[in-house]
């Protein structure tokens, strides 16, 4: 797992990534789905989302833009179960309880 190639990595939780490696992290493009159903499909760097990805959360809920380092970053789009589309432009992790704007910039977004 030190090169790019592609390999596929299980874990014992049930977890699997399928994708490039660099030293023996996850790096490049790759696809990791977590054990409750969870998957995101990107750029890696240094074993951590960085770059463009799509993550979707096993209730539906969708978000494609960019990740900075395993946190949502810069633009992005979260798309609702019910298909609501709500354009972000993160500063930092909503996850975190810090702030988003609305890249229309009508609303600020607590999460």
């Amino acid at each position: 797992r030190s090169s790019a190639a592609s390999d596929v990595y299980k874990r014992q939780d049930g977890s699997v990534y399928q994708g490039e490696w660099a030293n023996d992290l996850m790096d490049g493009q790759g696809e990791y789905k977590w054990s409750d159903d969870c998957v995101y499909v990107g750029q890696w760097s240094k074993g951590m989302m960085n770059g463009k990805g799509v993550m979707t959360w096993n209730e539906g809920s969708i978000y494609q833009g960019s990740w900075f380092y395993n946190l949502r970053h810069g633009k992005g789009q979260l798309i609702s179960p019910d298909g609501t589309i709500t354009c972000l432009l993160y500063t930092s992790d909503a996850a975190d309880d810090l702030l988003c704007v609305d890249l229309g910039g009508r609303r600020i977004i607590k999460k």
